[in-house]
Formats: C-alpha cells, sequence, structure tokens
C-alpha cells in the first residue's frame, strides 16, 4: 500500500512539472511571437503592432492627395535638377534586395513550432505549400513595414534634395557674381528662382506633412518594442531568426528617422543660408556701388520667418530634432529686475510703455552682464538675427536695425545743406556712425557714448552695425553727453541723439 501510494504520488508529481515546465515553453514560444499571454507581453506587442497601424495611415493619407501629389512631381520634375539620383536608385535597389533576402531567410529559418502561428494551429503536411504560405505572408509584413515606411521617406527626401540643390546652386551662383554686376535683373531672377522654390516646399508641407508625421511616429514606435523584446530576451538564448528579426527591424526604424529628420533639417539650413548669402551682397553692393534704389527687394525677404517642414506642426525638422535635444543655450529664469528669460523666451520689461511689451524667442545667448551704467544682452534669435537689449528692453534687431538707422541719420543729413561736421550723442552699437559716413558731404564725426561696454559688445557680437567704427572720419569720446555738447557749442552743423530712455541707472 505504501509503495503504491508513493508510485502514485511520485506519477502525479512529475506530471504536475512537466505541465508547468510545457506551459513555460509555451508562454516563452508564444511571448517570442507576440501572443498575448500575459501584461508584458501586451506591452511590447502593442507598439508593434501599432507601428503598423500608423505606416498604413501615412500610405492611406498619402494616397488620398494623389492628385496633389501628381502635381507636386511635376513642379519638381520643372526644376531641372538631377543631384543624388544615382545616390537614391542605389539606396531603392539595396532595400528591395535586403528585404527580398530577409523574407527568403526568415522562411527557411523558422522551426516547426515557430510555424504554428503562420497556420493558426492547423497543420499544413505539404512542404512546399508551407513554404509558399510563409514566404507569403512574410512578404505581405515587409511590404507594410518596412517597404511602405521606406517609400513615403524616399520620395519625401528626394523633393526635398531637388529644392536643397537648387537653393544651393543659387547660392553659390549669388557667391560667384561681383557687386557691380548684382543689379537688380539679377537679384530678380534669383528671388523669382527662389519663389519657385519656396512654393514647392509648401506643397511638399501640405501633401506630406500627415504622413511623414504618421511615419515617425511608427518607426518609433518600432524602435520601442524592439527595445522592449531585447530587454526582456536574454541575447544568447535566442534563435538566430530571433536575432535577425531585432536587427533588421531596428536598423530600418532608425535609418528611416534619421533620413527624414537629416535632409529636411539640412533644407532649413540651406534656406536661411540663401537669406544669409543674398543680403551679404546687397549689403556690399549698397556699400560700393551705391545702389540705395535697391534695398527694398530685401525688405520682404528679412521680413520672412526662416522656413522649417513639419510634421503636423508637432514635430519641426531642425537639427536640434536629431538628438532629440533643446538647442537652446538659455538659462530657465535670469532675473534682471523682472523676469526677461523664461522657457527659450525674451521679454522686454524695461519700455516707458507699460502696457506694452516685446517677446522674441531665444536661440542662443551670446552675452549677458552689467555695466557701470545698464544692464546688457546679446542673444541669436529665431527669426530676428541677432538682439541688443539694455536694461531689459530691446535696442536693436538685426533683421529691421537699418530702418531705424537710415530714418535718424538721412533726415537730419539730407535737410542740412552741407553736413560736414557731425556729432552723435549716444549711439554705442555703430549703426548711426555707420550710416553718417556714406554720406559724401560729412567729413568728421564725433561720437560721445557714455558706456564703453556696449561698444566692446557691438564690435564683438554685432560686427554688422559696428562697421561705422573703423571709418577714419570718427573721433570717439567716451562720457556724458550733456557735459560734453555744454563744452562744444556751436562746433558742429548736425548733432544726432540716439540714446536709450532714461530709465534705470541711465536716469
Amino acid at each position: 500500500m505504501v509503495i503504491s501510494a508513493l508510485k502514485t504520488s511520485l506519477a502525479l508529481d512529475s506530471q504536475k512539472r512537466y505541465k508547468d515546465t510545457e506551459f513555460k515553453a509555451i508562454l516563452d514560444e508564444d511571448a517570442t511571437h507576440g501572443m498575448f499571454l500575459n501584461q508584458g507581453v501586451i506591452k511590447i506587442t502593442l507598439p508593434y503592432l501599432t507601428s503598423h497601424v500608423f505606416i498604413i495611415a501615412a500610405w492611406g493619407t498619402l494616397r488620398r492627395k494623389k492628385r496633389q501629389l501628381t502635381t507636386l512631381l511635376v513642379e519638381a520634375q520643372n526644376l531641372q535638377v538631377y543631384a543624388h539620383d544615382k545616390i537614391l536608385n542605389f539606396i531603392v535597389i539595396m532595400i528591395s534586395i535586403t528585404v527580398s533576402i530577409f523574407s527568403i531567410l526568415l522562411t527557411l529559418l523558422l522551426n516547426e513550432s515557430n510555424e504554428k502561428r503562420f497556420f493558426y494551429g492547423f497543420e499544413v503536411e505539404n512542404y512546399w505549400a508551407k513554404i509558399v504560405i510563409m514566404m507569403l505572408k512574410n512578404g505581405l509584413y515587409c511590404v507594410i513595414y518596412p517597404c511602405i515606411a521606406h517609400a513615403i521617406t524616399l520620395l519625401y527626401c528626394v523633393l526635398c534634395l531637388r529644392c536643397l540643390s537648387k537653393i544651393n546652386f543659387l547660392c553659390e551662383k549669388i557667391t560667384q557674381c561681383s557687386p557691380a554686376n548684382f543689379g537688380i535683373s539679377k537679384q530678380l531672377s534669383i528671388l523669382k528662382n527662389r519663389i519657385q522654390i519656396r512654393d514647392i516646399l509648401f506643397e511638399v508641407e501640405a501633401v506630406f506633412a500627415v504622413p511623414v508625421f504618421c511615419a515617425i511616429v511608427g518607426n518609433i514606435l518600432m524602435c520601442a518594442s524592439v527595445i522592449g523584446w531585447y530587454l526582456v530576451k536574454e541575447w544568447n538564448d535566442t534563435n538566430i531568426a530571433w536575432k535577425m528579426n531585432i536587427a533588421f527591424y531596428a536598423i530600418n526604424a532608425f535609418s528611416n528617422v534619421m533620413a527624414t529628420a537629416w535632409v529636411a533639417s539640412e533644407l532649413a539650413i540651406s534656406m536661411k543660408k540663401f537669406k544669409e548669402t543674398l543680403i551679404q551682397k546687397t549689403e556690399k553692393r549698397l556699400l560700393y556701388c551705391d545702389a540705395k534704389g535697391e534695398q527694398y527687394l530685401k525688405t520682404d525677404l528679412l521680413a520672412e520667418p526662416d522656413f522649417v517642414l513639419t510634421g503636423c506642426n508637432i514635430i519641426y525638422f531642425n537639427r536640434s530634432t536629431i538628438l532629440a535635444l533643446a538647442d537652446y543655450n538659455v538659462p530657465t529664469t535670469t532675473k534682471f529686475g523682472l523676469d526677461s528669460f523664461k522657457k527659450g523666451w525674451y521679454t522686454e520689461t524695461g519700455t516707458n510703455a507699460g502696457d506694452q511689451a516685446m517677446s522674441v524667442k531665444v536661440e542662443k545667448i551670446l552675452y549677458q552682464g552689467k555695466s557701470k551704467y545698464q544692464d546688457i544682452v546679446v542673444f541669436e534669435s529665431a527669426k530676428w538675427g541677432r538682439v541688443l537689449a539694455l536694461d531689459n528692453a530691446v535696442q536693436l534687431t538685426e533683421m529691421d536695425e537699418f530702418s531705424w538707422q537710415e530714418m535718424a541719420t538721412y533726415l537730419p543729413l539730407n535737410s542740412h545743406p552741407n553736413p560736414k561736421k557731425v556729432l552723435v550723442i549716444g549711439g554705442g552699437d555703430g549703426g548711426t556712425v555707420r550710416d553718417i559716413t556714406k554720406h559724401p558731404l560729412v567729413e568728421s564725426v564725433t561720437m560721445c557714448e557714455i558706456d564703453e561696454t556696449v561698444i566692446e559688445m557691438s564690435k564683438k557680437y554685432l560686427p554688422f552695425m559696428a562697421k561705422g567704427f573703423d571709418s577714419p572720419k570718427l573721433t570717439l569720446h567716451i562720457g556724458d553727453g550733456v557735459e560734453f555738447m555744454k563744452n562744444h557749442q556751436n562746433e558742429f552743423d548736425v548733432i544726432i541723439t540716439d540714446s536709450t530712455d532714461p530709465k534705470g541707472r541711465k536716469q
């Protein structure tokens, strides 16, 4: 009796252990292939499945805009730029070959237990029928991801690269042209080409904003799924098919996101470079060729914000997006009396108009400190270029400083019949002196600035303003303008006051 009961107990225990081992094996197998058996598997599998949904949504959205897309492709073809075409053709061939090889290898490397998920529990006895069904199913998976994702990305990159090549060609054309030959006809021709590119980019944004956003989200979800599987599985304990899956999806997802972000951000950089190149060339022409009547050509260009492609206005394709880091070198809170910098924005608080203020988006702070007389800030802004602020009040921006300088100097100088000797009170940024010295009748300019630090900062960070300090006509005095005028009465033909508002320590 005792021996019989012992045998029965051992048999039951052995059977229980066998069932536990069998269930664990099934759990491990199903977890590998995304079966919903526990919460951890669901959390990892859900991003994988959702990534396919986003890729299909991207394709469907692009499909709905096929008429706009057709028009866009025709317009891009009219640019007659074929740079990078060989590289792109090579990439298409490599993607096709890689996906085909992956589908074949995945089919051949699957073992008998893994085959069951392809037939939903049914047994297929014919070997060739198994191969064909598994290959078709793997091929369908690969068509959805990564083929559709790569097709959307490649089409997007082709359009961006064509516009990029054309913009770079225009920049090179401007650079090679001398200021004397860069007349109105040349400027108009280049600006017309730029408008053509800008209109195409607007169309690219309208057609691809949603598809590119969905594709990027799908790729990010795929990366999240890959990381999840890598964390829950031991790499050395997995088979070659699992490792190949992980590597394949990770490489495709990462390269897809990087290609989109890199090309789109490169386009934004080139558009900004074009603006800077054109402005520099027109300034040289203005200085050396006396082309004052051509200033209006660049006014609209200066006022136009930098072009940046987006994904649904949620993802902005700047270089900072690639690293997923804020590119702002801005403290969260910097106090000059009141908070001037908050979350990447500068807001002036030192104006005489207490109910009005100007806020500017900051890219990088170049200088921030206090002189003997005032608080000084120089920073790089996203739209307005470099900005100078004194005692929390914006004094000038790189984009529109010329409008103030020209009004402050040209009107009084042209109102006087013979403005030989000119006095400037203030004007430490140098812009007023720069424009005064352009007048052919001016023989000498005397400048009295109380704050030497402003002059130093202008020479270092605002060279486009500080050109006036290099003029041989200039005599510079550091001191109080009121006292200087008391001691030098009736010595000057024209006196221009370019001082800041009498607030704070300056009062």
